[in-house]
């Protein structure tokens, strides 16, 4: 059976809504009892020693997609009125950006233009996406070309094997991920457990197939939930599972054709690891399972590690300086609370919160934006009873 996204119906609202905006700014208070995490088991660790490595450097060359004018036809656009006065940001802003769409799902996916200054996110099923420009305000909704899964798997069909089984659609869907089944499979030992690499993974891209390497059933399951960079040259997928996996992090690799493991990068997070985060500049930021273990960036070209005395799920950028965000998720309230710490700190300082969990997140190329999907902590839709659309824009000075 072909991988579904996880949609459901929509329902035209008959009137727009205004762009509602919200500044918050508080410290954060040492949180204990119930918190858990919007990613599985992040929590604050105390600091550790940093290595002197090379920290992070500048982003405003990160190579993106364009901007999505080519994809969506520009007749059919529609601005929903806001304010045309340009919004200084002085402190760390969090606003929920109102859509004018009534639906229970979050958008399946987002990005930011090339200069960091509009934002788009995408309903593929109500067949709408809207551009939101964040100097003006402006909210502009355009009719979405781009088909269903099902719809592109029918017409790629003749153009892979007979025994292929489509697993993956990138978010915009450039690029289509498929395995067959490999007739001898390489079998890895895990402790108790030998662990069958039994399918081949294929790219189909613009009419050609590439294979890319062998993975586990294991890789298969969590595909689902692979973490892509904007511009879908990456991909990063956290293999959980309850049985034995081949291994536990993996990238795929779209300039090199590559799908490899990525577990041995991290000798310092004995506990494991996950790929919190695709930076610019081919850096990913992992993050360790235990509180007492810190976060690290590895860069693809150089190989290179940075560890640092802190933590987060994000790294983003305060004043041209480096920081950590982090999404702690309360069941008790069903909030999550955005915060952000310097690199070098562990003192974490609140933002604002948000209904709901955080369910995605994309930075922007100069990484001073950050567009945020919130909602149900079960499946990718709003929480019950949420009052906001779950489109949230944090933004940095």
């Amino acid at each position: 059976m072909f991988a579904e996204r996880p949609f459901k119906r929509y329902r035209l609202l008959s009137r727009f809504w205004l762009v509602l905006f919200g500044l918050g700014l508080a410290s954060c208070t040492a949180a204990t009892g119930d918190i858990k995490t919007a990613v599985p088991r992040a929590t604050e660790p105390p600091a550790l020693t940093e290595p002197a490595l090379t920290l992070l450097t500048p982003t405003s060359t990160a190579t993106l997609d364009t901007s999505p004018t080519e994809e969506l036809p520009a007749a059919t656009h529609t601005a929903v009125p806001t304010s045309t006065a340009t919004k200084v940001i002085t402190t760390p802003t969090l606003i929920n950006i109102k859509v004018p769409l009534e639906t229970e799902n979050l958008p399946a996916y987002g990005w930011f233009s090339e200069d960091s200054q509009v934002v788009y996110f995408a309903y593929p099923e109500a067949g709408v996406a809207f551009s939101y420009a964040i100097a003006t305000q402006q909210l502009i909704s355009n009719t979405l070309s781009q088909k269903a899964d099902d719809q592109i798997i029918a017409q790629i069909t003749a153009d892979l094997p007979a025994n292929a089984r489509v697993w993956e659609i990138s978010p915009r869907y450039q690029n289509v991920l498929y395995t067959v089944p490999i007739s001898q499979p390489v079998r890895l030992e895990r402790g108790a457990f030998s662990v069958p690499l039994d399918n081949e993974l294929w790219l189909y891209k613009d009419g050609v197939n590439t294979p890319l390497g062998a993975v586990d059933s294991c890789f298969l399951i969590n595909l689902y939930q692979a973490l892509w960079s904007p511009s879908e040259t990456l991909a990063t997928l956290n293999a959980f599972s309850a049985t034995a996996c081949a291994w536990e992090n993996w990238l795929i690799d779209l300039e090199t054709s590559s799908v490899a493991p990525i577990d041995e990068t991290w000798e310092e997070g004995h506990s494991g690891f996950y790929v919190a985060a695709i930076l610019p500049n081919r850096q990913l930021l992992l993050t360790a399972y235990l509180k007492r273990e810190p976060s690290a960036v590895l860069d693809l070209q150089s190989q290179e590690l940075t560890v640092f005395s802190n933590r987060g799920n994000e790294i983003a950028r305060y004043n041209d300086a480096p920081v950590f965000l982090d999404f702690t998720f309360w069941y008790s309230r069903y909030e999550a609370e955005v915060l952000y710490s310097p690199l070098d700190q562990t003192d974490w300082q609140l933002i604002d919160t948000i209904e709901g969990s955080v369910r995605a997140k994309y930075i922007s190329p100069d990484q001073k934006q950050v567009l945020l999907f919130s909602g149900s902590s079960d499946y990718y839709g709003l929480s019950d009873n949420q009052k906001t659309s779950g489109v949230w824009l944090l933004m940095f000075p």
